[in-house]
C-alpha cells in the first residue's frame, strides 16, 4: 500500500514523497530519491530483532567501518 505523506522530501524539499508501507520508507516522485538512507535503515532492522536503538547504531557503525576496510 502507497500513501502520500504531509512532508518535504529530506532531498529536494518537495512534498510529492509516497510512502510506501511494504518496505517501511518514501520515495519522492520529484527527485527519486528514498528518504532513509542505508544506515538507517540498518539501524532499523537491528532494532526490530532487539537490540536497542544505542546498541543499534553501535552495531550498523561496526559493520560501516569493516566494509570501509575491505
Amino acid at each position: 500500500m502507497n500513501d502520500y505523506v504531509n512532508e518535504n522530501c529530506v532531498h529536494c524539499a518537495a512534498q510529492t514523497v509516497i510512502y510506501h508501507q511494504y518496505i517501511g520508507d518514501g520515495c519522492c516522485e520529484t527527485c527519486g530519491a528514498w528518504q532513509v538512507d542505508e544506515y538507517e535503515q540498518r539501524v532499523r532492522e537491528l532494532e526490530a530483532g532487539g537490540l536497542t536503538r544505542s546498541d543499534a547504531q553501535g552495531v550498523a557503525d561496526a559493520e560501516a567501518m569493516k566494509e570501509d576496510k575491505g
